[in-house]
């Protein structure tokens, strides 16, 4: 099926979500890989502050690695007061359609 998707490499040329000049800049240097381009050290200037934590809600990073989330991940849970740990049951259950592939099964 994929070979026959005719799939074909495009190329993006106009940004939609932001007319910063500053993060356009820098992205199309990363995506080009120039990781010397200067917009990329004057927008990490720009930008490297510590957010506020508004209506309880704590700004998100961003990662570019797995590895990266999973520490950040770990250090959240290993600094919670463990007094507050709650313990909830669940169990889940699937119901196959009847028009469902056949490769598709509720066997375990």
């Amino acid at each position: 099926a994929w070979r026959k998707a005719n799939l074909q490499v495009m190329h993006l040329s106009v940004v939609h979500r932001t007319r910063e000049p500053l993060l356009l800049d820098a992205l199309t240097a990363m995506r080009k890989g120039d990781q010397n381009d200067s917009s990329i050290g004057r927008l990490i200037a720009a930008t490297s502050r510590p957010l506020p934590v508004r209506d309880g809600i704590q700004p998100t990073t961003l990662y570019p690695l797995r590895k990266c989330v999973q520490n950040e991940n770990d250090s959240k849970l290993k600094s919670l007061d463990s007094s507050t740990r709650q313990i909830f049951s669940a169990h889940d259950s699937v119901v196959v359609h009847k028009d469902a592939p056949p490769w598709i099964t509720d066997k375990k």
